[in-house]
């Protein structure tokens, strides 16, 4: 497993680029992402919004909250479906995230569909 950590700070208005690259890899290229939020992300409807944003983009994985008081993301799937996940959630969520890390995930595992774990 390789991981590529970015790590990003925001304020109450941030911009922050997730692609990854998209283009080179071609386009129904498959990619699996762990991202870590902090802020205020756990007790607001965070994982319910990720979830719901994730089963309509057909974006597989899960979202827990951990007991850092971070919320864990693991997406997979086509990589410009992941990023439209990343791009929503952030947008969504850009004054309750203080900071994101990204992690690319090399795994053979592929699961299907999206849930919250408990």
């Amino acid at each position: 497993m390789r991981f590529d950590r970015i790590f990003y700070s925001c304020s109450t208005v941030c911009v922050v680029k997730f692609y990854i690259g998209c283009e080179s890899l071609g386009v129904k290229d498959q990619i699996e992402q762990e991202i870590l939020y902090s802020g205020r992300v756990q007790g607001v409807g965070f994982r319910q919004s990720v979830y719901t944003l994730a089963r309509k983009g057909h974006v597989n994985g899960y979202v827990q909250n951990l007991d850092n008081g971070k919320v864990r993301l693991v997406a997979g799937g086509e990589c410009d479906r992941v990023n439209d996940l990343l791009k929503n959630v952030k947008s969504l969520w850009a004054n309750n995230i203080s900071n994101i890390q990204i992690a690319t995930l090399n795994t053979a595992e592929n699961s299907i569909g999206f849930n919250v774990r408990y």
